[in-house]
């Protein structure tokens, strides 16, 4: 073999070494990537929950507000009636 073919099998061989290398390097930060996407999800798992937890916690404050105020305005209803009876009967 001559050498100018034994040179260009070195740089070809050297070239598909250095792909080669590439390659393990890309499929690590794949593989990395998918390990962080994985944990990000588990992470918003529990985020997710607790924010649809928030909803029903508002809803029933605001639902318990709002018994609150009836109750109250049927507690002043009925004083109201009890002082104008008192007053009619005096």
């Amino acid at each position: 073999m001559s050498t100018a073919a034994t040179g260009n099998n070195q740089r070809i061989q050297q070239t598909q070494n250095q792909i080669d290398d590439i390659v393990d390097i890309m499929t690590v930060n794949v593989d990395k990537m998918l390990e962080r996407d994985l944990k990000l999800s588990e992470l918003g798992d529990p985020a997710d929950a607790l924010q649809m937890g928030a909803f029903p916690s508002a809803t029933s404050a605001a639902l318990k507000e709002k018994i609150l105020v009836e109750e109250l305005q049927d507690t002043v209803m009925l004083y109201t009636l009890i002082i104008y009876v008192y007053h009619k009967n005096i």
